[in-house]
């Protein structure tokens, strides 16, 4: 197992899969890196080695969704690339080696220089990088461990976060509810996330707008389904409340209905409250250099959505916030987001997880 470091350079970008990475030894041995998933793995992967190892109880179960909590937040894997500026910690993993090996070559095949002008690979470089075995005192690796460990958990945030379940018309006139399923899988994924890559513990909730509760949060998020939203004053008065408590509300379309005007319809909700709020509150683009885009890990472009995915007509190119000052305390997103949460596969939608994780830690900072 080795850890690395990987820093973008002034003028390009960089990039490695540690699935093309292997050790030589002196004996002759060939190791091979692991890759994370066994989905995405080309060849050996550490959820393949844990699946392996697994016991069939629900004890078993929940032992390796811990395991795999690890792998996902300290295993390097190709991702996006690394710009000038930016770093990609990790650790790169091979089978133990024997014990009367003492010399070893560390190579990187095909570390990624250069992208060409459609955002392809296009220069590579072979590294090798050589290690002598030595003897360490294991009793103080053992104490290191158990007070990085501990500061490690002692560091951990823990937070709810809530979404809400608004009614409908629809459910007004004729009794037909919404359907939460994508929702609940889509702030489950986010919660998920939070713990694996941004050392926070989150609660998922649900509440009504008109609930005290949400002021538990730092974040609300609003998934709307086909059902055209209905929010009466009591919920308006308790969303404006929380505003103006330092809350941050996030608006995104689940579903793309033709059943009313989302994006005028939700960027008017915001809108009123902002302002009744402070007649100062304004509502509008949010643009690319903002600081939400980087409270986390710094952002060049916003990432696609569902909308962008499915190809649709009238795609929006940036997201609509509301400011108080230079502050945002609202989001409207008319991309699909909470869709593409909704199926729950972080690795494949890294960059659409990076936004909320940057939403979450632009929140708590306001907060």
């Amino acid at each position: 197992m080795n850890s690395r470091t990987i820093r973008g350079t002034a003028g390009g970008k960089l990039n490695y899969d540690p699935e093309n990475s292997f050790l030589v030894t002196d004996r002759g041995d060939l190791y091979s890196g692991y890759g994370r998933e066994e989905k995405t793995s080309r060849n050996q992967s550490l959820e393949g080695y844990f699946i392996r190892r697994k016991g069939a109880s629900g004890v078993e179960d929940e032992i390796h969704e811990r395991r795999m909590g690890i792998v996902r937040n300290s295993v390097l894997y190709l991702g996006r690339p690394i710009y000038a500026g930016d770093n990609r910690e990790g650790l790169i993993v091979f089978d133990p080696l024997d014990e009367s090996v003492q010399l070893t070559k560390l190579v990187f095949e095909n570390f990624i220089t250069g992208y060409d002008d459609n955002n392809e690979p296009s220069d590579f470089l072979t590294l090798h990088l050589y290690f002598k075995r030595v003897q360490v005192q294991r009793e103080l690796i053992a104490e290191g461990a158990v007070r990085t460990d501990t500061a490690t958990v002692r560091q951990k945030r823990s937070i709810s976060l809530h979404r809400v379940t608004y009614k409908t018309f629809d459910e007004i006139r004729s009794g037909i509810r919404e359907n939460w399923e994508f929702a609940e899988k889509a702030l489950a994924s986010i919660a998920r996330f939070a713990s694996d890559s941004l050392q926070i513990q989150v609660t998922p909730k649900e509440a009504s707008p008109s609930s005290t509760e949400l002021e538990e949060s730092p974040v609300i998020f609003i998934f709307t389904g086909p059902g055209d939203p209905l929010f009466d004053e009591e919920d308006q008065k308790n969303l404006r409340n929380y505003i103006r408590r330092g809350g941050f509300i996030f608006i995104d379309n689940g579903v793309f209905t033709t059943k009313y005007e989302y994006t005028a319809r939700m960027e008017g909700l915001l809108r009123d409250l902002g302002t009744t709020v402070d007649a100062k509150m304004k509502i509008g683009p949010i643009p690319s250099d903002h600081a939400i885009y980087r409270a986390w890990e710094k952002m060049l472009e916003l990432p696609p959505g569902q909308d962008d995915l499915e190809e649709l007509p009238r795609r929006q190119r940036e997201l609509t916030g509301l400011f108080w000052n230079d502050q945002v305390v609202g989001i409207v997103s008319s991309k699909g987001y909470s869709s593409i949460w909704s199926k729950g596969d972080i690795q494949k939608y890294e960059s659409q997880y990076v936004l909320v994780g940057n939403i979450i830690e632009y929140a708590l900072k306001q907060r």
